[in-house]
């Protein structure tokens, strides 16, 4: 493997993503900078969301780099690989993670893990990418506004070495990124896949349209959900126009 990678390790930043896009980064596809902080003031989530952490206690880090090799048309296997590096992470603990799209990371049905990715293009390719994650760790209680949070130390009921999670996640996301680097693309689509929330199970969702019963089946190359109705129909969603219900 010669993708390199160094870790930059932060106190307190106001954003690890604002903090990497910062940066002047080599103009080589094979290098990653990696930033680690203990806390965030500004930590962002999906959807415009902040993203809550108790100093110390979780991971708050992004990953930043310039995948020029990779099309605008692919640009949703950052996200797959991303989860994909943290969840073989998770599986390690012999407990059921899953994969929620778009870029959530659960235990059950609550959220355990965010992902946040901001591109920059050029011409037909991805400039930089900078890739924030957000993982619960260590932190046992959380504000009641967050009522589906979670945390590995919920799950597991005992305190786990961040530093030795954060190598973790870093060689598997390097070891997927060579993966997307060289085209073997199915190989991370197995793994996304096979740990799909919801995929190919019926559940309630809802859209502009009202609630309603589907059943996932997969996504379209532009990184939409595809979702089964109860008609026959397929139809296809972006960020932010479908709901999943209990």
């Amino acid at each position: 493997m010669d993708i390199k990678h160094q870790i930059i390790r932060l106190t307190a930043v106001d954003s690890t993503n604002d903090y990497a896009k910062n940066l002047v980064l080599p103009k080589s596809d094979t290098f990653i900078n990696v930033i680690v902080a203990d806390e965030q003031s500004e930590g962002r989530g999906q959807r415009g969301n902040s993203w809550h952490s108790e100093k110390g206690k979780n991971l708050l880090m992004s990953f930043c780099f310039v995948p020029s090799f990779l099309s605008i048309d692919n640009r949703f296997y950052l996200s797959k690989i991303m989860s994909v590096s943290v969840l073989e992470v998770l599986k390690t603990y012999n407990l059921e993670f899953k994969i929620k799209w778009p870029n959530d990371l659960v235990f059950g049905r609550q959220k355990i893990g965010g992902i946040l990715i901001e591109n920059t293009i050029s011409g037909a390719a991805i400039g930089q990418s900078v890739i924030g994650l957000g993982l619960n760790i260590n932190q046992s209680v959380f504000p009641k506004y967050l009522h589906d949070a979670v945390s590995l130390i919920n799950s597991i009921g005992r305190e786990s070495n961040l530093d030795e999670i954060i190598e973790q996640i870093v060689e598997s996301f390097k070891k997927y990124y060579e993966l997307l680097k060289t085209n073997h693309l199915l190989e991370i689509d197995r793994m996304y896949f096979s740990n799909l929330y919801r995929l190919n199970v019926w559940a309630n969702y809802s859209d502009y349209q009202g609630d309603f019963r589907g059943k996932i089946r997969g996504l379209n190359p532009d990184g939409q959900l595809l979702v089964l109705l109860e008609s026959g129909e397929i139809k296809k969603y972006d960020l932010k126009e479908i709901v999943f219900l209990e």
